[in-house]
């Protein structure tokens, strides 16, 4: 019975909110309600196409990282197939999204976004939850996930700004090196390219020195017949 109510309520919504990378930009809660009533009043959009590959890795994705969610996208197969199509559509591309950062090889930025993805996911379920019944338990619960999702939000934007920094950094370094040593640079590059010129100007008369002698040879053709 909660099942059908929780779906009835929030189902949908959490589980596309919870997979889409938040930004936790502050927006006005009253506009936001007025574009998803607007989104209820248009028709439907036909649901993405979905391709076993695609529903297998979303489902692993969900088993290993948010178990718990698992058995809601079990029953929204079973009762709504094209609600069941886009959410599994949009877990397949959060998890290909947090892929790319393994991909890269940045580790400690796929962890912490998949923790942010944890947070986002069990703070939806238990929203849902608090809409069938409010308790002191849940609320608590709730507070220690937002927390949660804060904290991890805020370590993503200091690592972001590091790696800025760092990048900074070395483009100050550069433009010290252009603006600072810049004569110096310029007399380097000149010697360098001077002596690459004379370098050509000598080769050339050696190879041509060469090939007059080489054709200063009598050739066969060229040669007295013997009688």
């Amino acid at each position: 019975m909660w099942k059908r109510f929780l779906l009835s309520c929030v189902i949908v919504g959490f589980v596309t909110a919870a997979i889409v990378a938040d930004n936790d930009n502050s927006k006005n809660k009253s506009a936001s309600d007025n574009r998803i009533k607007q989104t209820e009043k248009r028709s439907p959009k036909q649901p993405p196409k979905l391709t076993p590959a695609r529903e297998a890795a979303a489902t692993a994705f969900v088993r290993k990282n948010h178990p718990e969610l698992e058995e809601l996208l079990i029953y929204l197969k079973e009762k709504r197939d094209a609600d069941y199509r886009r959410a599994v559509f949009d877990l397949y591309r959060t998890s290909e999204r947090l892929a790319l950062y393994q991909d890269r090889g940045d580790t400690e930025r796929y962890k912490l976004e998949l923790k942010h993805w944890q947070s986002q996911s069990r703070m939806q379920l238990i929203v849902a939850r608090l809409k069938m019944g409010n308790n002191d338990e849940l609320r608590s619960e709730l507070k220690a996930t937002l927390a949660e999702k804060m904290d991890l939000r805020a370590a993503i934007l200091q690592r972001d700004r590091d790696k800025l920094a760092e990048r900074m950094k070395r483009l100050d370094e550069q433009i010290h090196q252009l603006t600072q040593d810049r004569d110096s640079e310029i007399d380097r590059q000149v010697r360098l390219l001077t002596r690459s010129s004379k370098t050509k100007k000598v080769s050339a008369p050696l190879r041509s020195s060469s090939q007059a002698k080489a054709s200063d040879k009598p050739t066969k053709s060229n040669q007295p017949k013997k009688n």
